[in-house]
């Protein structure tokens, strides 16, 4: 059951009527290095208020308004295309379009999957989000995004169970958009990336996570003899993944 204890620490309501001030901090303070910050999650570089998005504390609207006030740039317009995003969402959810197009083979591996859950898969920048996710109810997007393609392509696992545990423990948790990011990544929604592209953890750590900092964080223990052998070949993997989803679309 969530406690939303992080949620509490982290993001304050406002009073009843005024602006969200984490609003305007966002905009006051990280805006203008939105498109270059956000995808770096050692960085303080998201707006994080989804969590209060989420809650109805601010509006889609309210951020919309925000970023058209503020000056014009890269940042502003990447934020503009990302609340985009989250209404797309919301309209697959309502208008009943969120039934997935492809269904490839699963694996139902428990052992696999609770490695996963628990960050202990042995590839660092998977086992930072999980670990992110349980210690603070919230992850990085960019950790999101190659979390749920591990679980998917390199452990074949349906990525409905990925999708309920997200929900269990997210504190920004909202159905349309919580269902319409893990079918973009797994392939199988209505306007889902390629089936056949995979993120690879490894190259993910070093293109985003280059010295380490957010896997560190994390995950402590990461090269040292302490840390878990991987548990998977990813080469081997994705290859597998690639045959399950190219069998789905015969």
């Amino acid at each position: 059951m969530k406690t939303f204890a992080a949620f509490r620490r982290r993001w304050r309501p406002s009073r009843e009527g005024d602006p969200h001030p984490a609003v305007d901090a966002f905009v006051e303070t990280k805006l203008a290095r939105y498109a270059d910050d956000r995808d770096a999650p050692a960085l303080d570089g998201t707006s994080r208020l989804s969590p209060l998005i989420a809650s109805g504390e601010v509006t889609i609207a309210d951020c919309t308004a925000a970023a058209l006030a503020a000056p014009p740039g890269r940042g502003r317009e990447k934020w503009l295309d990302e609340l985009c995003w989250h209404d797309w969402f919301e309209h697959v959810k309502a208008t009943g379009l969120d039934a997935p197009r492809l269904e490839p083979s699963w694996d139902s591996s428990n052992e696999l999957f609770d490695r996963r859950r628990n960050g202990l898969t042995g590839f660092a920048f998977v086992d930072a989000g999980m670990r992110e996710l349980r210690e603070t109810e919230w992850m990085h997007n960019r950790a999101r995004m190659v979390t749920a393609s591990f679980l998917v392509k390199h452990l074949h696992v349906d990525w409905r169970r990925g999708e309920a545990w997200f929900a269990e423990l997210l504190a920004d948790y909202d159905p349309a958009q919580n269902e319409g990011n893990w079918q973009w990544v797994a392939g199988t929604g209505i306007d889902a990336q390629p089936w056949f592209r995979i993120l690879n953890p490894e190259r993910q750590r070093i293109r985003f996570d280059p010295d380490g900092a957010y896997c560190r964080r994390f995950v402590p223990e990461w090269g040292s003899d302490a840390y878990v052998e991987p548990v998977v070949d990813l080469a081997e993997e994705a290859a597998t993944a690639r045959e399950r989803y190219r069998a789905a679309t015969m």
